[in-house]
């Protein structure tokens, strides 16, 4: 989250959650009256230096060093209550390569699809070990990469896995055609390299947003050094 220089009634206060965020906003606009859109696209990662809003900003610096590609993760309400259309058009003009939305069902993926596609947006599809006779339907219309989940459950950090792989990619690999990563619970380098062997990527989230939380400010040093020993063991 960007920090923040305010001041309220002459304390300063900074990095305020999102809600002391809009609470601000309104604070200081006391005169004026906000339709529902507006609100929503000013506050979703509102910057109090200018117009512009935050996951944009951040997604185009990132564009000025790299070209890997980026993607948003996240639930289908957040889409929902911003605007479906606008939520994807943001995007491509951000950078964002494609969307991750864990709780929109492949059945409902119509919901967002055509607005991603305009948008020249991919929105990648799950399958879980639990999908069984969704997996063929799943894997071959799907885009961009086929994100495979390791086990069900909610996401964090796992020590063992009681997924039968061979089966889950030996059905996986009939249909895909698209590379294949597995994610949700995968927790350090041993881990990775083993999962390796099914697949075409890892995807580790829980145990960096671990160090982030536990280092702050100063998680870059430790998270980098986590994703090379992460490349190492995957290299070797």
């Amino acid at each position: 989250m960007t920090n923040y220089e305010l001041k309220v009634k002459g304390v300063q206060v900074d990095t305020p959650p999102k809600e002391m965020e809009l609470i601000y906003h309104l604070a200081s606009n006391p005169n004026r009256v906000f339709t529902r859109d507006q609100l929503l696209d000013e506050v979703w990662g509102f910057d109090y230096y200018g117009d512009s809003r935050t996951v944009d900003v951040h997604v185009k610096r990132l564009r000025e060093k790299t070209q890997i590609p980026l993607l948003l993760m996240l639930y289908i309400n957040s889409i929902f209550g911003f605007g479906t259309e606008r939520f994807f058009q943001l995007c491509a003009e951000s950078g964002v390569d494609g969307v991750i939305v864990p709780d929109l069902p492949y059945e409902e993926q119509d919901e967002i699809q055509e607005a991603a596609d305009r948008a020249g947006v991919y929105s990648i599809s799950m399958v879980a070990p639990t999908s069984q006779e969704r997996i063929a339907m799943i894997a071959s219309a799907a885009k961009g990469f086929l994100y495979c989940v390791s086990s069900t459950g909610v996401t964090g950090m796992r020590k063992e896995f009681t997924t039968y792989f061979d089966a889950f990619f030996h059905t996986i690999r009939q249909s895909a055609h698209i590379p294949c990563a597995v994610g949700f619970g995968l927790s350090g380098p041993e881990q990775a390299k083993a999962i390796s062997a099914y697949c075409d990527g890892v995807i580790i989230g829980s145990a960096i947003v671990k160090m982030v939380a536990e280092s702050g400010k100063d998680c870059v040093e430790p998270v980098g050094r986590f994703t090379a020993s992460l490349r190492k063991a995957l290299d070797s």
